[in-house]
């Protein structure tokens, strides 16, 4: 009893530090880049905002969905850290239940407490953490809470039906529309699961159990509603502006085997917060023995491993292809793969169960789950010594712009204003890259290509003013202050 108290203590007290350090950056997060033209357009269209943007530049009308709802939010607010809290209220609660239904047996604050740090593990594990802060951009990690609801729904067939059945068509709405490299892969793992129950129980009683039902249901609602993504006109446009000409063929298959080289770099920098997953979840599995659950372990072995690694790597490759087919380029942007650090959360976590359930040491318990808090506060407090400093700059340095802009649009100015760029103090690049590019020098000092340039600061760090008057950072700037003038920088 003693020794659980201490780790639920010492659980508590790497979430309560996890989460000083996500409140403080949302408090002093700011408006960046396309939320300047959405929130401008959410307020003059409202949600045929989804409408403009589904036949004129993309077909995410899920993604938008909770976009929209977001801006409009934004715009009754005049500091973003409830959107901050929001997010993370919805992540609680949407992995608490999916969570409370997989451990039933647990304690619930236990459940509630596993929850908390799967979402602070997995938003800290985000393989571009601005991610989370950028308004247009935090709908793909909402997208993976959403999802967790929809598989609450699917399966937990002692759910009211009345309410099960909104929450599979809203959820499905949004996750089915949501995000082409995201889309297709929650259809493929439910149809697997549909296709191992097939076998099981064959075609003649598939419809006899609610289950089943539910998951043809979804399967169906997702897959059409992906249809209507993929067939955006909106798609087309984008296409021909980002990437003229497609990838196919070969060379598409050797370039997302290339991208997924890269990309596993980019995993091992957030590695860290994955493996402290699995330390909890053998706790919990330890718990389900105590508690006398009936858990299959046949699978606990080497060999069996080993193949689900290589099904990992195989899941993190199909989900690269679609950006390569679209983009042609190694991995231009990881925001789209915000899911990855959930997925890496889930792995470890449900090899920590089974690994758990058949460990009877509690000392090798205590230790291990002691270790885990342990990086947790050691890894949040380092960030927060590197980040805290240049939030706050950077949130200053926005705000004399914001100021600067409305005092001369008081003045009725109408030439064109320069204004210093924001600047990050002391930018660097992450810990992982520093060390891996030591490393790769001292390998290689012949070598002179690009080593890692993965950026340590918390914020997307894009201009956000241009040289340009046709550039589209100055058009949206324009449009959300309302001013005749143009916006540009000095640089």
């Amino acid at each position: 009893m003693k020794t659980n108290k201490i780790l639920i203590f010492s659980l508590i007290i790497a979430n309560a530090f996890a989460l000083f350090y996500l409140l403080f950056l949302g408090y002093h997060n700011s408006l960046l880049l396309d939320d300047y033209g959405f929130i401008t357009s959410v307020k003059e269209r409202g949600y045929a905002h989804i409408k403009d943007m589904y036949y004129g530049w993309q077909g995410r009308f899920g993604i938008l969905t909770i976009s929209c709802t977001l801006y409009k939010i934004v715009n009754q607010l005049d500091n973003l850290l409830p959107m901050t809290v929001l997010q993370l209220l919805i992540g609680y609660g949407c992995f608490y239940l999916l969570i409370q239904y997989i451990f039933d047996r647990l304690n619930k604050g236990f459940i509630l407490l596993l929850s908390v740090t799967v979402v602070h593990l997995s938003i800290l594990g985000l393989l571009e953490f601005c991610t989370f802060y950028w308004i247009c951009a935090s709908p793909y990690v909402t997208l993976v809470f959403i999802t967790a609801l929809l598989i609450y729904a699917v399966f937990n067939t002692t759910l009211n039906i009345y309410i099960s059945i909104p929450l599979i068509f809203i959820s499905s709405f949004i996750v089915g529309g949501g995000l082409e490299t995201y889309s297709p892969i929650v259809i493929l793992c439910l149809g697997i699961v549909f296709l191992y129950r097939l076998a099981k129980t064959g075609w003649k009683s598939i419809f006899n159990q609610r289950l089943d039902r539910q998951l043809i249901a979804a399967l169906f609602l997702l897959s059409i509603f992906c249809l209507f993504l993929i067939i955006a006109p909106g798609n087309k446009v984008r296409m021909s502006v980002d990437s003229p000409v497609q990838t196919t063929g070969l060379p598409l298959i050797l370039k997302t085997g290339f991208a997924l080289i890269k990309f596993l770099f980019a995993v091992g920098s957030k590695f860290l917060y994955f493996i402290a997953a699995f330390p909890l979840f053998y706790w919990a599995g330890y718990c389900l023995q105590q508690r006398k659950v009936v858990l299959s372990c046949k699978y606990v072995s080497k060999k069996y491993f080993i193949i689900s690694c290589f099904l990992l790597l195989i899941f993190l490759y199909v989900g690269l292809l679609p950006q390569i087919y679209a983009l042609g380029a190694l991995i231009p942007s990881l925001r789209p793969y915000s899911y990855t650090s959930f997925i890496m959360i889930a792995f470890f976590g449900y090899w920590g169960v089974l690994l758990g359930y058949k460990q009877h040491h509690k000392k090798i318990l205590f230790t291990t789950v002691l270790a885990s808090c342990l990086c947790i506060i050691g890894a949040t407090s380092w960030r927060m010594h590197s980040d805290f400093h240049s939030a706050v700059v950077y949130h200053q340095a926005i705000e004399k712009r914001y100021e600067q802009i409305l005092k001369l649009k008081a003045e009725g100015y109408t030439g064109v204003a320069y204004l210093e760029p924001v600047r990050i103090e002391n930018e660097q690049l992450s810990l992982y890259s520093r060390s891996w590019n030591f490393a790769r020098k001292k390998l290689n000092r012949k070598q002179d290509e690009e080593g890692l340039v993965q950026s340590a600061f918390p914020y997307e760090k894009f201009s956000l003013s241009s040289a340009d008057t046709k550039d589209w950072r100055n058009q949206f700037l324009k449009k959300y202050f309302d001013v005749p003038f143009d916006i540009l920088s000095t640089e």
